[in-house]
């Protein structure tokens, strides 16, 4: 055999909590342990979920298995981290029935290769009511999901009830923009807002 072949120990602290869950993201390795998302760049390893450990820590513990068996797609459209559970009971969510409960990682900002100098992702999350079970990009550059029901949807940025996004989708204010008087960081980053009440007049 080929005796170049060798397999070393990275880490004896880190490990993966599912293999569904790898992504490779300009470059760099996500992955899930038990304690949140790690990102390997060939060098060491950087924690990304510092934020949110203690919510991760404690929804994972109670619910094991849909953490291991949740997996992950990189949405490069919408700069998102995307890690996908399925839950047959989610009380944690306003009593929300059976679906899918998925941990949001928008890397715009923290991504250095984009411009971003955050130390952390803009982490979020979002709830679907239904189960999905598979995610693709076509070759048309659409961000597709497989469903439990033998459906294929296709995302759609524009709406934020997207057949069944139970808590719809962020609002990203693109650059070009001003927010309070303020303009975005870049051209591309801009502000992300989780809630904004507006009072308008004609």
């Amino acid at each position: 055999g080929d005796s170049s072949f060798v397999i070393e120990k990275l880490d004896s602290s880190v490990g993966l909590l599912s293999h569904f869950g790898i992504l490779e993201i300009h470059n760099k390795l996500w992955f899930p342990s038990h304690d949140g998302y790690f990102i390997f760049d060939g060098a060491g390893f950087y924690f990304a979920m510092k934020d949110i450990r203690p919510y991760w820590l404690a929804d994972r513990s109670a619910n094991e298995d849909a953490f291991a068996r949740g997996f992950a797609i990189d949405d490069r459209i919408g700069k998102n981290m995307i890690f996908l559970t399925n839950r047959p009971l989610r009380p944690d969510f306003e009593g929300e029935a059976a679906g899918t409960v998925a941990y949001v990682a928008n890397y715009l900002n923290f991504e250095r290769t984009m411009g971003g100098g955050q130390e952390q992702p803009d982490w979020s999350i979002d709830v679907r009511g239904r189960f999905d079970y598979s995610a693709f990009y076509g070759l048309d550059n659409v961000l597709y999901y497989g469903g439990e029901d033998g459906e294929i949807r296709a995302e759609d940025p524009d709406d934020p009830d997207d057949d069944g996004d139970t808590l719809a989708k962020p609002l990203l204010i693109e650059g070009g923009h001003l927010l309070f008087q303020e303009p975005g960081e870049d051209v591309e980053s801009g502000k992300q807002i989780e809630d904004l009440w507006v009072y308008m007049e004609s």
